[in-house]
Formats: structure tokens, C-alpha cells, sequence
């Protein structure tokens, strides 16, 4: 004779109290955050170390950060995959000159543990090769508030359609 056995729980018209019995049993992973790199006028990159599960499997992990401390998934958030080991996180659409807090996330069934809470300042200057104009001459970038200038007045030697710029002395 072949036997077939299916395990359930059962707890009436209560799940809460089911889960209240079950939860305390699982842990919260353990997680750190990655220091921030590649800092520029709107970006960053960050990311994350989950050196324990929690004993049930990872299933979601990534960065949040804002302009406050103690961030959290209901804040700007990367989605970084499953599971343990380390992670890189790019953090978009930030704004130029903004202190931001960022912490590593990892969440199983038991909840949310967040990573030690590390800050950055985005860049004021723009890292880029700039702007060239119609003769070849490059001009870096800065942005002041949310303008961007070039470091230095435009000397070009012709007009945008291509015509010369006549040079004229004058006494």
C-alpha cells in the first residue's frame, strides 16, 4: 500500500494568532550597507552584504535613501534581487548638492532589517567633458543651484550656423 500525507495548520477564524505563534521563531536577516562610490551631480552607487538569511530564504534586497535619517522601503528603494552575499545598488535622480541618507535592505518573511545608515553629499560640479563649440574649444560644467554654466566665457570663431566671426579691431 502506498500512503500520501499533507500538513497543515489550522487556525480557525484566527490566522493572526497563527502567525503570532509562528513569526517569533523566524529572525530577520542580517545586513550591512556597502560605502557610497561614484558619487556625481545626480547619482551614486551603494549596495549591500547579507552575511545571514534569518534562516527562511531572502526575497527582496536593495538600498533606500532620503534627505532624513533612518530611510526606509517606503523611501526611494532599489530592487536588487534574492538571497545572501553582496549586492550593487545605483541610486538615480538625485539632486545636485544634497546630503542624502542611504541604508541596505534585505526582507524575508519575518520582515525588514536594515543595514548601518551611511551619508553622502551629491556633487556641485559636473564631472563630464562639457561643451565643445563650432572651432573645437571644450568649456567645462558647473552647476549652480539647478542651472548649468560653462567655467568660462565662450570664445568661439564662428556663429551657430557655421558662418566666420569676423574679428574687428578698434581704436
Amino acid at each position: 500500500h502506498k500512503y500520501q500525507y499533507r500538513l497543515y495548520a489550522y487556525a480557525g477564524n484566527n490566522l493572526s494568532s497563527f502567525l503570532d505563534t509562528i513569526l517569533p521563531i523566524l529572525n530577520l536577516p542580517t545586513i550591512n550597507t556597502t560605502s557610497i562610490t561614484s558619487i556625481s551631480t545626480i547619482s551614486a552607487v551603494s549596495g549591500g552584504n547579507i552575511t545571514n538569511d534569518g534562516g527562511v530564504k531572502v526575497t527582496q534586497r536593495g538600498v533606500c535613501w532620503s534627505t532624513n535619517p533612518n530611510p526606509t522601503i517606503s523611501n526611494e528603494k532599489t530592487t536588487d534581487g534574492n538571497g545572501i552575499g553582496s549586492f550593487i545598488s545605483n541610486l538615480t535622480g538625485l539632486s545636485v548638492g544634497t546630503t542624502y541618507y542611504v541604508r541596505a535592505y534585505a526582507t524575508n518573511i519575518a520582515g525588514t532589517a536594515y543595514g548601518n545608515e551611511v551619508t553622502f553629499k551629491t556633487s556641485t560640479v559636473v564631472t563630464n567633458a562639457g561643451v565643445t563649440d563650432l572651432c573645437g574649444k571644450t568649456y567645462k560644467e558647473i552647476i549652480i543651484g539647478n542651472q548649468t554654466w560653462t567655467s568660462e566665457n565662450l570664445s568661439t570663431c564662428k556663429y551657430r550656423n557655421g558662418d566666420p566671426i569676423p574679428h574687428v579691431k578698434d581704436e
